[in-house]
């Protein structure tokens, strides 16, 4: 095989225009990778929330009132209305 001139000129310009589409390339991927993810809720997953965050506001109360109360029973502070709580159990038992 004989490689004159020609060869060379064409296997010039298919290598400039590779490195064209390449830079091409490059600046495609770079306009792409500056596009940003958006979120948006829906109603319903906006309404969902508040609720679960109203649920976890809760729980930290009643945690609280829990340690509340075992302090108070550990310190001797909490007093138990014994004719109450038996009027309450004989409540239940008639139920």
């Amino acid at each position: 095989m004989k490689i004159d001139k020609h060869h060379h000129i064409i296997g010039k310009k298919i290598y400039e225009d590779l490195k064209k589409t390449k830079g091409q390339e490059a600046e495609e991927d770079k306009n792409v990778s500056q596009k940003k993810d958006t979120f948006t809720m829906s109603e319903e997953a906006k309404i969902i929330q508040k609720y679960l965050n109203e649920i976890k506001d809760l729980e930290g109360a009643r945690e609280e009132k829990i340690k509340s109360l075992t302090d108070k029973i550990k310190s001797g502070e909490y007093k138990i209305d014994t004719e109450l709580l038996a009027e309450k159990m004989l409540e239940i038992d008639e139920d």
